[in-house]
């Protein structure tokens, strides 16, 4: 168990160093994960971050690590994730409710990110009521139909049947 300030950083870099590499390690991932300010790393270690770096690198040399590569998601994958997290919030809240925001807190994502695939608010819900369509969800088209929306109205017809007893069935509630 590390009795110093100095050993948990040092404990803490170890083990990042063997999840996710040195070329991945960050002084704000080393100083959470050892549980202290980000600020007082120099304090601690009597050295600032890169020379600390410089040093690990050193011990580190000829030792076998597993090298993880982050890669960022094909633009279609992201869109596919952003999309299943607006149709999700969608059914909770209403197609015709949902905007940018919500979905990028569903997706803990920044609202540029929904805007750069998903458009404008009124873009927005229209590609959501269009995925609906295509993937079956009746509850999200019914809501197009009660709104009259074009897409809702043009589905295929055992999908707006589906979504108009869905209507009936609220309508007697």
């Amino acid at each position: 168990m590390p009795k110093t300030q100095k050993e948990k950083i040092e404990r803490a870099a170890e083990a990042l160093v063997k999840k996710h590499g040195i070329v991945n390690l960050t002084k704000a991932d080393v100083c959470e994960k050892a549980g202290v300010p980000d600020g007082s790393f120099v304090h601690y270690m009597g050295t600032s971050w890169t020379d600390y770096l410089e040093e690990l690198r050193g011990l580190v040399e000829g030792q076998t690590f597993t090298t993880i590569k982050r890669t960022r998601a094909a633009a279609s994958d992201r869109l596919n994730q952003v999309m299943n997290h607006a149709i999700a919030e969608a059914k909770l809240v209403g197609y015709d409710r949902l905007t940018l925001p919500m979905i990028a807190e569903r997706c803990g994502v920044s609202r540029t990110v929904v805007f750069n695939h998903l458009g404008t608010t009124k873009q927005m819900r229209e590609s959501v009521l269009r995925s609906a369509v295509r993937r079956g969800e009746a509850a999200i088209v019914a809501q197009g139909i009660a709104n009259q929306d074009p897409i809702a109205l043009r589905a295929p017809k055992p999908l707006r049947l589906e979504a108009l007893a869905i209507l009936k069935g609220i309508a007697k509630c």
